[in-house]
């Protein structure tokens, strides 16, 4: 009884939560005109933020267990103070978010923290800057190789654009201004996992699994044996100490008309792989990617109990060297990038763990016509090293991916079509929008997401998670 009397509190504090975040971005959406400013001999303050507001609607119902409606809320509110006697800057972001579902089981969630906060030391030749800080490396538009310093937040896979998706991170960075380049160097002290569910939400990697199972007609020991299948952090990798401690290079230069960035990153892969505690974990990982009776019938017979039932999210230390580079030629941009990752975690075709070197390369072309017409290709191939069969990893991958889009009413209306296609796995996701922009700074939108492939694909896995939205984006 205790605890049902806690969980019931802890769902109280939740959807409080939740509608407290509502409620400040609603204050703000009634009576925030535009960004607060103050400026004296000595200190420049200014003020501003944004509010994204998505409303979701499912339109293909799959297992009976997705939400229906669900509405996710972020509000960011920025500061930026500059004592400009000795040329600082202190930047301060307040984060929130709240996830509020409808008709479904997934529930309502809530976060608040800070994002960008940290203070930066400006001056000719140099900056440097200590705190939360978030980073954006590459070239490429749509699915970028080489931006791989900041965790993202795939709680709701990528319905939120990556720079939404990504999650501010305590480091400290310099640059170096030369006269024909610049050499930048990050440090983080502390790693940050990306944000993903396992079970029991739709965007979760395993969905609503457990649930299914315990309303099956399988035998209770075979709920009994699904439901105490747990997946867990590595203590290691959630201490703060400097063991966990990362670093990345990058020198940029210009030769001729092209613009170059070399890369060197040592860093700790914030995508988790599963990592079996004993060989029976080998077992569990098969039925929760292959979900049939046959396999869970083989888990019941090996009588698996304590850690043959536990995972661990595995971060192994990868080593990045790339190559960026960008030009125009005529009217065309052309941009491309290259990285060498060694120590990429994988799933061997039996599901146990292993690591394998990556070399990944992509090339992007855009053009906006003349009559206004943008549109975005990109196409990307991975190759594996020393390769021996993988779960769903071929040796050598190709996809392609972009956008189109065109404007109307001098901008004030835009139309839009992003998509991806994978050759190697056959799944593919595309994701059409329109979008009116206000004069006071709030757009709304309506667009839709399909995705389709194998179960093992990235956008196959979410199958039966197509949907419709409606977004509000309020920017002050």
């Amino acid at each position: 009884r205790e605890e049902i009397i806690m969980k019931d509190k802890y769902i109280l504090a939740q959807k409080m939560g939740s509608f407290l975040i509502i409620f400040i971005a609603c204050l703000f959406l009634i009576f925030v005109k535009e960004g607060a400013a103050f400026e004296s001999d000595s200190i420049e303050w200014s003020s501003g933020g944004e509010i994204i507001s998505l409303l979701y609607q499912d339109i293909d119902k799959g297992s009976g267990y997705e939400d229906e409606q669900s509405l996710d809320t972020r509000i960011k509110l920025k500061n930026k103070i500059k004592f400009k006697d000795h040329d600082i800057l202190l930047k301060v972001e307040l984060e929130g978010r709240a996830e509020n579902s409808f008709g479904g089981r997934t529930g309502d969630d809530m976060d608040l923290s800070f994002g960008d906060t940290y203070i930066e030391m400006r001056r000719d030749k140099f900056r440097f800057s200590v705190g939360k800080q978030t980073l954006t490396w590459g070239k490429l538009d749509e699915a970028v190789i080489l931006d791989v310093i900041n965790a993202q937040d795939y709680r709701q896979f990528i319905l939120f654009d990556k720079l939404e998706r990504k999650i501010s991170e305590v480091m400290i960075r310099h640059n170096y201004y030369g006269d024909d380049f610049q050499i930048e160097s990050v440090y983080k002290p502390i790693f940050k996992p990306s944000h993903m569910n396992f079970f029991d939400s739709d965007w979760s990697i395993f969905g609503h699994l457990k649930e299914g199972v315990a309303d099956s007609n399988y035998t209770q020991a075979q709920k009994d044996i699904v439901n105490q299948i747990g997946i867990e952090e590595r203590d290691q990798l959630t201490d703060y100490n400097l063991e966990n401690g990362q670093i990345a290079l990058r020198l940029k230069t210009k030769i001729k008309d092209v613009d170059f960035d070399f890369y060197y990153m040592n860093v700790l892969n914030t995508i988790p792989v599963l990592k079996e505690k004993t060989a029976t974990g080998n077992t569990v990982k098969r039925f929760l990617y292959n979900p049939t009776s046959t396999n869970l019938s083989d888990l019941e017979a090996l009588s698996p109990s304590g850690d043959d039932l536990l995972l661990e999210r595995e971060h192994p230390r990868v080593n990045v060297i790339g190559l960026d580079y960008e030009t125009a030629l005529g009217e065309y941009g052309i941009r491309g990038e290259m990285g060498v990752f060694l120590g990429v975690p994988y799933l061997k075709d039996d599901y146990s763990y292993d690591e394998k070197d990556l070399l990944s390369l992509g090339i992007g072309v855009d053009h906006t016509t003349a009559d206004n017409l943008y549109y975005n290709v990109q196409f990307i191939e991975n190759y594996i090293f020393e390769y021996t069969p993988l779960h769903a990893q071929e040796k050598s991958v190709f996809h392609m991916m972009g956008s189109f889009s065109k404007d109307y009413l001098m901008g004030c209306f835009l139309v839009s079509l992003d998509w991806a296609y994978n050759f190697a796995y056959k799944d593919w996701r595309v994701n059409p929008e329109v979008r009116y922009k206000f004069a006071n700074g709030l757009n709304t939108s309506f667009g839709g997401y399909i995705f389709e492939g194998p179960i093992s694909a990235t956008f196959g896995r979410f199958s039966a998670k197509d949907l419709v939205y409606l977004e509000f984006d309020f920017s002050f």
